[in-house]
C-alpha cells in the first residue's frame, strides 16, 4: 500500500467538510479572493516571505484561535490587530 504522508499529501486538505456545508466554518470565498491553503495563495506567501514582510504573520500565528462563534469573530480580529508587533 502506499504511504499515510503520501496519502495525506494528495488529499485536498482546503476542501469543505460535508458535515460543514451551508455554515459560517470552511464557506467558499468570494471569487476576488485568493484561498490561503490555494496554490496562488500559497505563491503570494513563499514571494512575501522570500521579501521579508512576513515576519509579523508567525508572531500573529501563534495567538490565532479558531472562533466557536462566527458573532464574535470581528472581535478577535480588532484583539489580534492590536496584538500585533
Amino acid at each position: 500500500g502506499e504511504p499515510a504522508a503520501s496519502s495525506a499529501r494528495r488529499r485536498d486538505l482546503g476542501a469543505v467538510d460535508p458535515g460543514h456545508t451551508g455554515r459560517f466554518y470552511q464557506r467558499d470565498l468570494p471569487e476576488q479572493q485568493v484561498p490561503f491553503a490555494g496554490e496562488e495563495g500559497r505563491r503570494l506567501f513563499r514571494e512575501a516571505l522570500a521579501a521579508g514582510t512576513m515576519e509579523n504573520f508567525f508572531f500573529l500565528a501563534e495567538q490565532f484561535r479558531t472562533q466557536d462563534e462566527p458573532t464574535f469573530c470581528g472581535f478577535f480580529t480588532f484583539a489580534l490587530g492590536l496584538k500585533s508587533p
